[in-house]
């Protein structure tokens, strides 16, 4: 699919106020532009499933990878199910329920999206406990990394000036890491 298709079809399936809420049209273009970076049969992991909106763009937008999306959230997600299931992406993305601290997952990670607990304490515990499972040459996504989520930008940037990893330029909220 080509990203208009992708961004049509999500537009008519997702209320248009949960739509824009999650994700601008420039993360939704930075989701769709790293598919080149997804190697096939990827392991991709969600931390904060909320609406479902990114996973679902992940989903159709790398499906010529043959991924599978494990999107985890301590929240509810009946909505997310709901939309999944409408799309026919159960097979591409498997919701876990648990706080994103304390849901055992030890399988190598290709994609890392962190979308979680916005606070900084929480976003430095689930990057100790998720990083170290991004494989080496894996993406690490961080979402909402702008000024009015200095939690997020100070966690970030603490575990980038520890950790190496080189940058991908984006227009968007997303800081986009592949891990060394």
């Amino acid at each position: 699919m080509i990203f208009d298709e992708i961004y049509e079809k999500l537009s008519e399936t997702i209320p248009p106020e949960e739509f824009k809420k999650h994700l601008s049209k420039a993360d939704l273009i930075t989701i769709f532009g790293l598919d080149k970076y997804v190697k096939p049969k990827s392991c991709v992991v969600e931390l904060g499933t909320g609406s479902g909106t990114s996973a679902i763009m992940m989903a159709l937008s790398w499906v010529a990878s043959n991924i599978i999306i494990y999107s985890i959230d301590n929240g509810n997600t009946d909505g997310a199910k709901k939309l999944i299931k409408n799309l026919g992406l159960n097979s591409s993305i498997k919701l876990i329920q648990g706080n994103t601290r304390e849901v055992d997952f030890n399988n190598p990670i290709d994609v890392l999206h962190v979308d979680g607990d916005s606070r900084y304490a929480a976003v430095i515990q689930d990057l100790i406990k998720w990083c170290p499972l991004v494989k080496s040459g894996g993406l690490i996504l961080f979402h909402n990394y702008n000024s009015t989520n200095l939690g997020i930008v100070k966690a970030v940037d603490e575990w980038l000036s520890e950790n190496a990893g080189s940058h991908i330029s984006v227009k968007s909220t997303y800081k986009v890491v592949i891990k060394e």
